[in-house]
């Protein structure tokens, strides 16, 4: 749930400027979660 949040401020911050970048993050963003998984 705490990832679904950073995700959907992750897309705001990128929608607005590239859409491209949200992409970037949201790949970045599944690193970090297995990161924490682990």
């Amino acid at each position: 749930m705490s990832y679904n949040s950073i995700r959907i401020v992750f897309i705001f911050k990128g929608f607005p400027y590239n859409f491209g970048g949200y992409i970037d993050i949201s790949l970045n963003n599944d690193s970090i979660e297995h990161l924490y998984s682990r």
